[in-house]
């Protein structure tokens, strides 16, 4: 037996009675329907809704992007074009240097 709730005083009545028991209001195929469906959410819930779900799933990309992002080696940075502070290197030698000898 299935049973519908009164929208005006909330009570429960059958679903095939033709007016509520407790305060007589009669259940038109209207009321009928939304009292057994129930009420459907505003456009401000759904609105709602659908910015909490986009809120967390950027959220969640941006936690993953963090995480990707940590684990990269980063690349030293190049020292100044003007030379400050470096070394110089060793000179590479000449092979027609006369210093050397044949072997």
């Amino acid at each position: 037996m299935a049973f519908l709730d009164c929208p005006s005083c909330g009570q429960r009545a059958d679903s095939s009675a033709p007016r509520c028991p407790a305060c007589g209001l009669i259940f038109t195929p209207g009321i009928r329907r939304q009292a057994i469906s129930g009420p459907e959410l505003g456009k401000p819930v759904r609105v709602l809704i659908v910015v909490a779900v986009i809120a967390a799933g950027s959220l969640i990309v941006m936690h993953y992007q963090g995480r990707d992002r940590s684990s990269v080696a980063t690349a030293p940075v190049p020292a100044a074009a003007s030379g400050e502070g470096l070394e110089p290197g060793p000179t590479p030698v000449d092979s027609a240097s006369p210093t050397q000898t044949p072997a």
